[in-house]
């Protein structure tokens, strides 16, 4: 049987704050730099996850180095629920991190660095860690807070056990992501022997496209039947909304959504049923869902160029449904090719659902 020790964080563990000043010159060379994003993608970042690099001062990497098995928590978000989102850091390269996060340096003897990545993000932690975030339009919370956050921690075999459990089906998830992304490399490549042909615009292979809902607080239900996608859900589908509100804006696997403000120049391609598009993002169906997303991506300068706003850049539709669009002439071919692409995005969604499940159902 499982023994079981309940710890705060800050009995295990020290904080300490990324660093905030930065010149956007010396990006680009030097060590590699963990931003917000990274943090919130990745349950954890290994060598295989490629990060920008910053030419830190020596100072600046003794100060705000990442060593292997270090945690990074998120430090604000637009939400409660999006609050202190982690990653742990899995390599032994050089790294420094961002002032929008905090380091956790903790007992790796009491808390194995991959058991942490799992635990971090269980229904559990998260129900807890949100309780000290603190805020009205934007939400914080401070490495103080985070020290009160109480964890339960197996013994070391049995956090083993469960890592040996997950692990297999994080191996297939990264092989085949890797074959995606080598996929969608090879077709931003192509976007350049596109023509300025009409027959090759976007909005020539769209069979249907929605401008989204505005959902309002009152259309949101704790047991919804469907999803909402948000613009931030381009990039993370793990916190969403539900609804009963459906108006001609509910997605099919394949279908390309994409946003007009915010996120411009990124798309994904939904794997999975009953979501529904909010206002500010632009859902399209069509045959070619690899070559539309692709194009949206390769061509997000011009899209920021036509953007308007200062703030906040936005753009239409229209300005989507104009850029230009490679389809090779072995139509069918291509076709096929994409159904496969659509098909292999479904599984590694499904097997990102099993992950959690099992996180969820093997840690509380």
């Amino acid at each position: 049987m499982a023994i079981i020790k309940k710890y705060k964080l800050g009995d295990i563990g020290t904080f300490k704050g990324g660093i905030s000043t930065l010149n956007k010159e010396r990006y680009g060379q030097g060590v590699k730099f963990l931003n917000y994003m990274d943090i919130f993608r990745n349950f954890y970042i290994d060598d295989n996850i490629n990060l920008k690099k910053y030419n830190a001062k020596e100072s600046e990497i003794e100060k705000y180095n990442c060593l292997w098995g270090d945690a990074f928590f998120t430090a604000s978000s637009e939400t409660p629920d999006e609050i202190a989102f982690s990653t742990l850091y899995l390599s032994s390269s050089p790294a420094i991190f961002n002032g929008f996060s905090k380091r956790f340096r903790f007992d790796h003897n009491i808390l194995l660095p991959k058991y942490a990545s799992y635990l971090f993000r269980s229904n559990s932690f998260r129900h807890e860690v949100q309780k000290y975030a603190t805020g009205y339009t934007r939400f914080n919370i401070s490495q103080q807070d985070l020290q009160k956050v109480i964890i339960q921690i197996p013994d070391l075999n049995t956090q083993q056990s469960i890592i040996d459990i997950i692990e297999p089906i994080e191996k297939i998830i990264s092989i085949l992501e890797k074959i995606i992304s080598k996929i969608n490399k090879k077709e931003i490549l192509i976007q350049n022997f596109n023509s300025d042909s009409t027959n090759n615009k976007i909005k020539n292979i769209i069979t249907k496209y929605s401008n989204g809902y505005a959902y309002k607080k009152t259309d949101i239900i704790d047991a919804g039947k469907y999803k909402i996608f948000k613009i931030r859900n381009i990039l993370d589908k793990q916190q969403f909304e539900l609804t009963n509100l459906e108006k001609n804006n509910l997605a099919q696997p394949g279908d390309v959504i994409t946003g007009l403000s915010g996120t411009i120049g990124s798309a994904d391609i939904i794997t999975d049923n009953n979501w529904v598009n909010n206002q500010r993002t632009l859902l399209l169906r069509t045959d070619y869902s690899l070559q539309v997303k692709s194009a949206i991506e390769y061509y997000k300068n011009i899209l920021l160029t036509n953007a308007t706003g200062a703030a906040q850049k936005n753009i239409t539709h229209n300005d989507i449904m104009d850029l230009n669009i490679y389809i090779d002439k072995y139509e069918k071919h291509m076709k096929n090719y994409n159904l496969s692409y659509v098909n292999k995005l479904k599984i590694i969604n499904k097997l990102k659902i099993l992950k959690n499940y099992l996180i969820n159902f093997l840690i509380k």
